[in-house]
């Protein structure tokens, strides 16, 4: 008789397990950002986790990020407004043998989805393209400064992005969710 109730005390206790782990996936919180599937959710827009990178699809188009918003949020960028169709790049051309070209070509991607023609240019004559003309921030545009101060300010008609590789990679990011509307701005 001991044994049967072992037996059945065992198998009530396992039920209760099952159950209440059923209950448990039923009524998950909703308000969590983290999804089951590895993606993110933040303000209504789902990232995705592909090889390290976040992936945004919005309007039928793939964007792809380093950083999600959260992690991009407290940089300041002054107000972004791309009045001019046409927008240079602006760059020291020695830094490009940084990767800095596939760090900006995240902006030129969302740049040229809005319909933004760029063109690349040189900041100084100095071992620029002759393909490439050189301007200067009088001409609409974002000039991408390797540097040891991060930031990102106004100069008359252009952004300047300033820092490291990386500080850059992330001050393109939350440019991208400024202009995508990612932080509803």
């Amino acid at each position: 008789m001991k044994q049967k109730t072992v037996k059945i005390i065992w198998a009530v206790f396992i039920l209760v397990i099952m159950v209440s782990s059923v209950i448990g996936f039923m009524y998950q919180p909703e308000n969590t950002n983290e999804v089951n599937d590895g993606s993110v959710n933040y303000n209504g827009f789902k990232f995705i986790n592909n090889n390290g990178y976040w992936v945004l699809e919005k309007d039928g188009q793939s964007y792809y990020f380093t950083n999600l918003p959260d992690d991009v949020k407290s940089i300041e960028i002054p107000q972004i407004s791309i009045n001019n169709q046409k927008q240079y790049f602006l760059y020291d051309y020695k830094d490009l043998q940084n990767n800095l070209g596939i760090v900006s070509g995240k902006l030129r991607l969302v740049l040229n989805n809005k319909g933004v023609t760029v063109v690349d240019a040189c900041i100084k004559e100095e071992n620029c393209p002759n393909d490439w003309p050189v301007k200067d921030c009088t001409n609409d545009g974002f000039y991408f400064k390797i540097s040891n101060q991060s930031r990102v300010y106004k100069d008359d008609k252009c952004y300047v992005l300033e820092g490291s590789l990386t500080d850059i990679n992330k001050e393109v990011d939350k440019i991208n969710y400024i202009i995508l509307g990612v932080f509803g701005e």
